[in-house]
């Protein structure tokens, strides 16, 4: 269930780890732990990097519609809102979609 704050959203990706990555126009990260998978797709330019295996210790998306993704071993991936695209998506097998929209904002689809 994703959680809104006052400072933006925090996603229900704490625990899971980095399974797949593949680059062609866009980053996918593709997340599993406990019978749950999820993506992260991301296409817009990004700050950081992870390594397969990395378990994400926090997902947070900001009011203005950028994505921290922090994992336990220390690593970040930073993704800034995009004034003209989609930055980011994200999805999960139970249905919960959030999705950074062009210019300022997050939609987010519950489950």
């Amino acid at each position: 269930m994703i959680v809104e704050s006052p400072a933006g959203y925090e996603l229900p990706l704490g625990g899971m780890a980095i399974i797949d990555s593949r680059k062609d126009e866009a980053l996918t990260l593709t997340l599993a732990a406990a019978g749950r998978t999820a993506t992260v797709r991301i296409e817009s330019s990004f700050s950081g990097g992870a390594t397969l295996g990395a378990k994400i210790s926090r997902a947070h998306a900001d009011r203005n519609g950028g994505l921290e993704l922090s994992f336990s071993n220390g690593e970040k991936i930073l993704v800034p809102a995009d004034a003209q695209y989609e930055a980011w998506e994200v999805s999960s097998d139970d249905g919960m979609r959030a999705v950074s929209v062009p210019g300022n904002g997050v939609a987010i689809w519950q489950p």
